[in-house]
């Protein structure tokens, strides 16, 4: 057996082994739990294969709210949720979760979608706003959850803010204004 299969890594690259320790030490890391700075040293295992050690009743390092973003890909269909229309308020067991996860950062609109997201459309009231194109199915979708609900929805569970640019059917002048609303 060659020296690569017997530590691990198959022919199609890393072992199942090695990606679950690799998997548990990120899990680790986005929980804060981290690993031990120690553990940086470059110490390995027996020939010479790294070891990843996880602590869990230490923290060695602050996860920071940057760390705990998450996209934000759906802003039609009230944002899958995210929105209760009828109140015309973030959705609380929605926005409870989110708090209760510790999300830090909610990006808008995100994802494939956000580059054929038409941002005038989707501000003012909502009888007046005009609809967009989704971009996997080019089907076109609503724009009840704008800007102005995606605000609401960052003050509701204390996560920042992170707007998309739509470069791909924008012009410069008009990803400015985005920027300035």
């Amino acid at each position: 057996m060659s020296e690569i299969r017997r530590h691990g890594i198959g022919r199609h690259g890393i072992g199942r082994r090695h990606f679950l320790y690799g998997a548990a030490a990120v899990a680790a890391g986005v929980t804060g739990t981290g690993c031990t700075p120690d553990d940086l040293t470059g110490s390995s295992g027996r020939g010479g294969v790294p070891v990843v050690a996880v602590d869990a009743q230490r923290r060695s390092f602050k996860v920071g709210p940057f760390m705990t973003g998450v996209n934000g890909a759906k802003w039609y269909d009230d944002a899958y949720g995210m929105w209760d229309p009828k109140p015309n308020r973030p959705a609380p067991g929605i926005a409870g979760k989110i708090k209760k996860a510790g999300i830090g950062m909610i990006r808008y609109p995100g994802g494939t979608s956000s580059n054929l997201f038409n941002w005038k459309g989707a501000i003012g009231p909502q009888a007046d706003r005009t609809r967009q194109v989704e971009a996997q199915e080019g089907a076109p979708v609503d724009s009840r959850f704008g800007p102005d609900e995606y605000m609401a929805f960052m003050r509701e569970v204390g996560a920042t803010p992170e707007i998309m640019a739509p470069f791909a059917g924008s012009t410069p002048d008009e990803i400015a204004d985005w920027w300035r609303i």
